[in-house]
């Protein structure tokens, strides 16, 4: 009865079924096949299946995501194909469950694996280098991969298994095919590199033949070879540079010259021979040669005087060159015939040079003499008061002019006064003589008296300083060069007065942007060069003749002329027509009662 008993409870024990209890299905299998382009997800099991795929990714932050892929509930079998990408690998998980009809669901199996991007192969470099006999065939991998190529000449198969391959060259043309591809031996995910070319190799074609040309010169003969293409020349073996040189000698020369031309991919011409003698050099009789010229000189208090005298019957030639203190040298003028004696007013240091020429001789030695000359300096003036030079032109007249003929002293703020007294004398400047102001580099302003009528020839030549100038309305003429070459003058203010400007008067102005003209009836204007500015300066007009200078010769050559009613053209014309007349009163009361401009 025992024994029954331990039987009984022993089979309870071992019994797969249990009152109370149910079976749980086993785990289903999960497999993943790698294939060259795509990844294949099986899972097989028992009953239902539930499969799920995610795939996982790394956010900018660094954390993980699960990004369902796939999810399916089939029965028995569950495949799912993943291909690979060309950018990144991905990391998928798969997990999957079975369930029997009244068992327990499975345990979740899970498998973790990583899907391989692609990876493409460099495709191999197909090169052909050609020279007059052939190709040179070439094929290189920079990378890793199995190189592998075919190589065909008008289809036939060329061995390639030693490259580079040379394939010469023919009397016909011969088409050359290349493929190549780039492999990996095993493994997956490499996309095979490859590269195809065809190149034509032209038939032997020669150069055409170049010509010699020998050309006879006094000291010399010139050689060249003339043709198509590059073209190479010796003489006696040797090459030389295409035309070349034979200098004459006293003997005389045997040259063998050959040539032959290379035209593009063509091959090389046939080489063209020549023979020529070169006649020997003759040498000329010696020339007697012209008695050099004797030179003096003497100086004055004005000038110096330099004569050129002649040892024999001849024709005189001399030059001036006057010292450069920058350079440390003289700088010459050109040759001139000498007829007079040479006059020298002006201060410096100078090197006179001169050589002579007789019939039937060859020119003398050339002579010369340095000096230095000093004159006595003149004044131009006839009394000075307050750093300004006048001379008198009338009883009770003077004009501004420079202090001497060497040198012009003025600098800083020039201020020219309407009269000026001198020797119990009280005079009116009416002028600005002639070069009054003449190369005055540090002249930075100058006001203007209120008698000036006229500004001479070149008065502010060159006055590099100067940035403003304003004439009185009294100023009548504006000579040429008057204002030329101030390149630092901005703005230019005319007075009503003004009736004429000579040429050239605000030539080389490059700063004028700026010129307000107060005169009712537009001045006479010389030519159209007195102004560099026409473009970029503006003219400032009264309104009520603005159209007078728009509409005239040389001032409507500005691109802006605007009207401003502060440009008064004179005085009681409040109108703008040129006269003062009852109607400039009546605009004037009514301007003062109402306001109005």
């Amino acid at each position: 009865m025992k024994k029954l008993l331990f039987l009984l409870l022993t089979m309870l024990a071992t019994s797969p079924t249990v009152v109370g209890a149910t079976r749980q299905t086993p785990e289903p299998v999960i497999e993943i096949v790698e294939s060259q382009d795509y990844y294949t997800i099986h899972v097989t099991g028992l009953g239902q299946l539930t499969v799920r795929v995610t795939g996982v990714w790394v956010g900018e932050s660094g954390e993980y995501h699960e990004d369902l892929m796939d999810e399916d509930v089939v029965d028995g079998e569950y495949s799912f194909v993943v291909n690979r990408m060309y950018d990144s690998d991905l990391h998928l998980i798969v997990r999957a469950t079975a369930q029997v009809d009244g068992e327990q669901p499975s345990e979740t199996a899970e498998h973790e694996f990583w899907v391989v991007k692609y990876f493409r192969l460099p495709d191999p470099e197909i090169t052909f280098e050609e020279n007059y006999d052939g190709v040179l065939v070439d094929v290189t991998v920079d990378g890793y991969g199995d190189l592998n190529c075919e190589i065909y000449v008008d289809g036939r198969s060329i061995d390639c298994s030693n490259l580079p391959v040379f394939i010469d060259r023919s009397d016909e043309l011969q088409q050359v095919d290349v493929s190549a591809t780039t492999t990996v031996s095993g493994g997956y995910g490499w996309i095979p590199g490859s590269s195809n070319a065809t190149f034509e190799l032209e038939p032997y074609i020669p150069s055409p033949d170049p010509i010699i040309m020998v050309e006879e010169l006094d000291d010399c003969v010139r050689i060249d070879a003339i043709g198509d293409g590059e073209i190479y020349l010796f003489v006696n073996g040797n090459p030389v540079e295409n035309p070349c040189y034979v200098e004459r000698t006293e003997q005389e020369q045997n040259l063998e010259i050959t040539a032959y031309a290379i035209l593009g991919d063509y091959v090389p011409s046939t080489t063209v021979y020549m023979e020529y003698v070169v006649a020997p050099l003759i040498v000329p009789e010696p020339i007697e040669q012209t008695i050099a010229p004797t030179m003096s000189f003497e100086c004055g208090e004005q000038s110096c005087i330099v004569c050129i005298n002649e040892s024999e019957p001849s024709d005189i030639y001399y030059r001036i060159g006057t010292y450069d203190e920058g350079t440390g040298t003289f700088v010459f003028g050109d040759w001139m015939p000498y007829q007079f004696a040479l006059e020298i007013t002006i201060q410096g240091k100078y090197r006179v040079e001169a050589y002579a020429v007789a019939p039937g001789k060859e020119s003398s030695l050339t002579c010369a003499i340095e000096f230095v000359f000093n004159p006595v300096i003149a004044p131009l003036y006839d009394f000075e008061k307050d750093g300004i030079y006048y001379i008198v032109i009338g009883s009770d007249k003077v004009e501004v002019c420079r202090g001497s003929n060497l040198y012009n002293s003025y600098s800083g703020q020039v201020n020219i006064p309407a009269t000026v007294t001198y020797g119990g004398v009280t005079y009116m400047v009416t002028g600005i003589a002639s070069d009054a102001f003449h190369d005055c580099p540090n002249l930075t302003g100058v006001s203007i008296g209120a008698y000036v009528t006229s500004i001479g020839n070149c008065a502010f030549f060159n006055c590099s300083s100067l940035t403003s100038v304003t004439l009185g309305d009294y100023v009548i003429d504006v000579d040429a060069y008057a204002f030329a070459g101030c390149t630092s003058l901005v703005s230019v203010t005319l007075g009503s007065g003004v009736a004429r400007i000579g040429e050239m008067a605000f030539s080389g102005c490059t700063s004028l942007n700026s010129v307000t003209c107060k005169a009712a009836t537009p001045p006479v204007v010389s030519d159209r060069n007195a102004f560099d500015c026409y473009e970029s300066a503006t003219l400032y007009v009264y309104p009520a003749v603005k159209d007078r200078y728009r509409n005239g010769s040389i001032w409507s050559l500005f691109q802006i002329i605007e009207a401003q009613d502060k440009v008064a053209p004179s005085i009681g014309d409040v109108n703008g027509d040129g006269v003062t007349t009852v109607s400039d009163v009546t605009r004037l009361i009514n301007m003062l009662l109402t306001g109005a401009n």
